[in-house]
This record gives C-alpha cells, structure tokens and sequence, in this order.
C-alpha cells in the first residue's frame, strides 16, 4: 500500500459518502433549507473530485519523470505543451511508458478533457468554446446525461464512481508496465 492507494480510498470513500447526502436529501426534500445552495454544493464537490482524480494521475507520472531525469540528458522542462501533455510527451521518449499499450489512457483523456473543461470553465457552466471537446469525450465515455442542456455539467456518483475505477485502474497498469514504482 502507498500513497496513491490511500488516496484512491478517500476518494471512493467521499463518492459514497456524497451519494448518501444526495438520498438522504431526496427523501428528506424538507429539511433543505435552500435546494440551490444544496445542488451546487453537490456540484461543486463532485467536480473537485474530479480534478483531484486527474491530480492523482499527474503526480504519479512526474514521480516517474522525476526519476527518469537523472538518467537522461533533457528535462521535463525542456518540453512544451501543459502538465499531462508535457509529463506523456517526456515518459514516451525516455521509453520509461509506453502509454500505446496502457489500455486505460484513451479513457483518461476523456475524463482530462471533462476536467479541463471544470478548470478553465465556470465550476459546472462550461465555457463556449470548451462544449465541442465535452460533448465528445461524454460520448465517447457514454455519459451523455451529465450534460445538462448545452452547457452544465452536472456528475453523478455513479459516473464519479466509473472515472475512480478507470484511474485506479490507469495506476495500476502504468505501476505494472514500469519498473521501479
């Protein structure tokens, strides 16, 4: 057990601490006092769960590319492009993830595109030019029901649940196919 396992568990175990607070509130709609206070609550939490997910990700990868730069002659900094793009772009050309093999990644990058969309969007109200690269990754992921209307992303545990197997999932293979993590 590790660091990313614990995490993984308090994620899970938020997700399913959220999705009583959400039945609880559906059988007891009186002692809400205010319905939208309470559903952007619930928003706002799932979509911070999210964001820590891909964090997650992030972290683990620039731990392996941390340890990859004492063995090779260029830097992650060298590389242009953000965060994940840039951690991808470094791990393949060290050799050190073959991310072509990961069965998980193309997953991930649906739910990055999701999570970009939260970041440098409005929380849940996603920004125009944003809506074309969320309506594909939730078809492609086939959670087309968390869009609400054209622009409002509104998770459900259930999909929060989904993302959290991918990830862990996604961890675990990149663990497996990397020696030394």
């Amino acid at each position: 057990m590790d660091i990313y396992w614990h995490e993984l568990n308090a994620y899970k175990a938020e997700i399913h601490k959220l999705n009583v607070e959400i039945e609880h509130a559906i059988k007891n709609k009186k002692e809400i006092k205010n319905l939208t206070h309470f559903s952007l609550g619930i928003s706002n939490r799932t979509n911070l769960m999210v964001v820590g997910l891909c964090s997650l990700v992030e972290v683990f990868l620039y731990e392996i590319a941390k340890q990859e730069e004492d063995k090779n002659s260029f830097k992650i900094e060298d590389l242009s492009g953000n965060g994940l793009k840039r951690l991808k772009t470094y791990l393949s050309r060290t050799g050190k993830v073959n991310f072509g093999v990961i069965p998980q990644w193309g997953t991930f990058e649906k739910i990055y595109d999701i999570r970009n969309a939260l970041v440098h969007s409005y929380g849940g109200l996603i920004e125009t030019s944003s809506i074309n690269n969320v309506k594909k990754a939730v078809k492609i992921l086939k959670i087309e029901s968390i869009l609400i209307g054209d622009r409002r992303i509104r998770l459900t545990s259930e999909v929060l649940l989904g993302f959290h197997k991918e990830i862990e999932s996604l961890i675990s293979s990149i663990r497996s196919s990397v020696s030394g993590v």
